[in-house]
């Protein structure tokens, strides 16, 4: 059975390194298992930086807390240097990745760095021989792998990662079922965002898979990210909500927001208030503590909260010192 474990992931978007910092250590003060950057390049013209640097980075700032990137694109990065690059990290880091890998969906940041975007379903076949050909380098000695996207012909690779027999791998999935079924098959578990009801659904799909694939259901991470919007008082609530949505309503893919980005504003932060809550983890300590339980109830074992930088070490605090110690 997997323990209720908390993390937090940041945005970096328009982030500097000393600010990520700073949430990184808050969090890892605050006893957090884990702290998230993500693997995008950009979505607006505002400085966005790298996640592999900035997680090496991190190491050294940090102790205990756990690493990552929410989720790492497979199509970035050949799988056999991934594999390579991740061993390192967990070497350097004392065993503390998180591996989270995912098929890729930006598709303007494809386009705009000179990547193939191939259409879905080519993109999960690629992380399913990715997965299988990272997993054979973290635990074989000469490993070799023929796939219709990716070789590897006896490729060494020392270190091997400190966790065994290797770091977990969770798959960041969306809505398709054949990859959930390769989170089932191949992986530790899944990441997904959206309401409980979604999630609860996607449990119960996974959950299948993996009984088909000889693995218990409840040993495996079920991990969702979500959106936290928090304070002690409730009228500040959608003040939060609002400048929280600023940036996202540039940039959403609601078509509303194209022609009128305050229109999609509003539909946004309709869709996080605290009464009527369909995204996010949204309200008073006592509202979150609720909405965390549903979650819950879902099947959920991993809360991830992401928030843009508004108000982000005091969200954390609070979620820490009046939500978390609910679920101990």
């Amino acid at each position: 059975m997997q323990k209720l474990k908390f993390g937090v992931e940041l945005p970096q978007g328009g982030q500097s390194f000393k600010e990520i910092q700073s949430l990184a250590n808050k969090a890892e003060e605050l006893e957090y298992s884990s702290f998230f950057v993500n693997d995008h390049f950009f979505f607006s013209n505002e400085p966005y930086l790298e996640c592999w640097t900035v997680l090496s980075s991190l190491i050294s700032t940090t102790e205990k807390i756990r690493l990552g990137a929410l989720v790492i694109c497979n199509s970035y990065r050949d799988p056999a240097l991934l594999a390579k690059m991740a061993s390192t990290f967990d070497n350097l880091s004392g065993g503390r990745l998180e591996f989270c890998i995912g098929a890729g969906w930006h598709d303007k940041e494809y386009r705009a760095y000179g990547y193939p975007f191939p259409k879905p379903n080519i993109r999960v076949s690629q992380l399913e021989e990715a997965v299988q050909i990272i997993k054979a380098m973290w635990t074989k000695e000469k490993p070799q792998y023929k796939g219709k996207h990716y070789w590897i012909n006896k490729a060494i690779s020392y270190p091997k990662p400190v966790q065994k027999p290797h770091p977990p791998i969770t798959i960041g999935v969306g809505h398709g079922k054949r990859i959930l079924r390769l989170a089932a098959e191949h992986g530790n578990g899944f990441n997904k965002s959206g309401s409980p009801e979604e999630y609860a659904e996607t449990v119960k799909r996974f959950d299948t898979y993996c009984m088909k694939a000889n693995k218990n259901p409840s040993t495996m991470l079920k991990s969702v990210q979500t959106l936290l919007v928090i304070d002690q008082d409730s009228s500040k609530v959608a003040k939060i909500a609002k400048q929280n949505l600023k940036k996202k309503a540039s940039y959403s893919n609601i078509k509303s927001a194209l022609k009128n980005p305050g229109t999609a504003l509003k539909y946004l932060s309709s869709m996080i208030s605290p009464s009527n809550s369909t995204i996010g983890i949204v309200g008073t300590p006592d509202q979150c503590i609720r909405r965390v339980q549903k979650y819950l109830d879902a099947g959920a074992n991993y809360i991830i909260l992401t928030m843009p930088s508004v108000n982000a070490e005091q969200s954390i605090e609070l979620f820490a010192k009046d939500v978390i110690p609910s679920f101990n």
